[in-house]
C-alpha cells in the first residue's frame, strides 16, 4: 500500500516538473520571440520591478539588459514629476480596483537623462487563480512625431495670427479711406478692428487718442500691462 502511495506521489510530482518545465521553456522562446520585436516589450511584477525587457526596450533607454531588470520601474526610469500618479494607478491596477488601462503616453528617462516620450500598450498578467501577477507592456518611442506635432500645431497658430494682422491692417486701412463714415464712428470702429487682431481679443482693450479726444474699445479699463504706439 504504502509503495503505491509512494508511487502515485513520485508520478504527480514528475508531471507537476514536467509542466513547470514546458511553461518554463514556452516562455524563453515567447521572450526570444519578443527580443527580435521593433518594439518595446517590457514585464513588470505586482511590486513595479522590472523582470523582462527585449532588445528594443534597452534601445531606447540607452541600458544594457542587465542595468534594467531588477530595477523599480516608477523610481529608476520615470521623470520624477510623474512618478507618484503613474504608481498610484498601477498599485490600484494590481489590486484590481480599476479598469485596465491600455494605452497610456508617458515620458522615460534615458540613461543620459533625455526624456523620450513612449505610446504604451498595456496587458494585465494573472495566475491560474486568476490573481493580478503584473503587467506585460508594448511600448513606443513617438518622441519626433510630438516634436513634428507641436511644431506643425506653433506653425499653424503663427499663420493665424498672421492672418488676424493681416486682417487687422486691412480693415483699418478701409476705414481710414472711407471719407464719408463719421469720424466718431470711425475711431469707435477702428478700436473693436484692432483688438481682434491680437492674441487673445477677449483680453484686450484698445484707446486711441488724436488730440484732445480719446476712442476706446467696449468694455475698456486700465491695467498694468499695455502697448502703445504713437
Amino acid at each position: 500500500m504504502s509503495d503505491d502511495k509512494d508511487s502515485k506521489l513520485s508520478s504527480t510530482r514528475r508531471e507537476e516538473t514536467s509542466t513547470e518545465q514546458s511553461q518554463s521553456e514556452e516562455l524563453l522562446k515567447a521572450r526570444e520571440y519578443l527580443d527580435l520585436a521593433e518594439v518595446m516589450f517590457g514585464e513588470l511584477n505586482s511590486k513595479g520591478i522590472i523582470v523582462f525587457v527585449n532588445r528594443k526596450y534597452c534601445e531606447v533607454l540607452g541600458y544594457d539588459r542587465d542595468e534594467i531588470i531588477g530595477k523599480d520601474w516608477f523610481k529608476t526610469f520615470l521623470p520624477k514629476r510623474f512618478r507618484k500618479e503613474t504608481y498610484d494607478i498601477f498599485r490600484s491596477l494590481m489590486k484590481g480596483k480599476i479598469e485596465r488601462v491600455e494605452y497610456f503616453e508617458n515620458p522615460v528617462l534615458t540613461k543620459d537623462g533625455e526624456e523620450r516620450i513612449i505610446a504604451w500598450r498595456n496587458t494585465v498578467l494573472t495566475d491560474e487563480a486568476g490573481k493580478i501577477t503584473g503587467t506585460l507592456s508594448s511600448g513606443e518611442d513617438i518622441t519626433e512625431r510630438k516634436r513634428a506635432e507641436e511644431d506643425l500645431r506653433q506653425s499653424r497658430n503663427e499663420a493665424a495670427e498672421r492672418v488676424k494682422e493681416m486682417t487687422c491692417l486691412l480693415g483699418v486701412s478701409e476705414l481710414l479711406r472711407n471719407l464719408r463714415k463719421p469720424r466718431e464712428d470711425a475711431f469707435f470702429e477702428m478700436t473693436e478692428v484692432i483688438r481682434q487682431g491680437w492674441q487673445y481679443p477677449d483680453e484686450t482693450c484698445v484707446r486711441i487718442s488724436v488730440g484732445n479726444e480719446e476712442y476706446v474699445s467696449v468694455g475698456y479699463r486700465e491695467t498694468e500691462w499695455k502697448m502703445s504706439a504713437n
